[in-house]
């Protein structure tokens, strides 16, 4: 019986570790649209919350929305793929679908981009850096 009970216990533990890494991915995967999400709605504040603790101790709100133009309206964005580079860091694949205004032709564009973003995990809670977009 006691035999029995260690082998259920250790089936549980490997497969608590096997959806632990799927967990922490899907938790960066919804830090990352949620960041993207604040972008769109050009809430600069709440997306510099989503920046590093070391980002936001060297750099204000306001230093951190002028990185921003306004020539060109996100519209939506697409998660993935992920690429772990440890078990604390991350980069993160974004393709970014926007338009933007061609003032010589009147028309407005669409298109989109794919960018790699830095994460990094930190007291429980994947945190962008920004500038580094590998």
């Amino acid at each position: 019986m006691i035999l029995l009970l260690l082998a259920v216990a250790g089936c549980e533990e490997k497969a608590r570790q096997s959806q632990e890494p799927e967990q922490v991915l899907s938790s960066l995967e919804a830090r990352a649209a949620e960041r993207w999400d604040a972008l769109i709605r050009g809430d600069f504040n709440a997306a510099y919350l989503y920046a590093s603790p070391a980002y936001r101790a060297l750099y204000t709100p306001q230093q951190f929305s002028s990185r921003f133009g306004r020539q060109v309206l996100w519209e939506r964005v697409d998660v993935g793929p992920i690429e772990p580079l440890s078990e604390d860091a991350a980069r993160v694949g974004i393709t970014i679908h926007f338009s933007y205004h061609q003032v010589e032709s009147g028309q407005t564009l669409e298109a989109s981009t794919f960018v790699r973003e830095s994460w990094i995990l930190a007291d429980g809670d994947w945190w962008y850096v920004p500038g580094d977009r590998g």
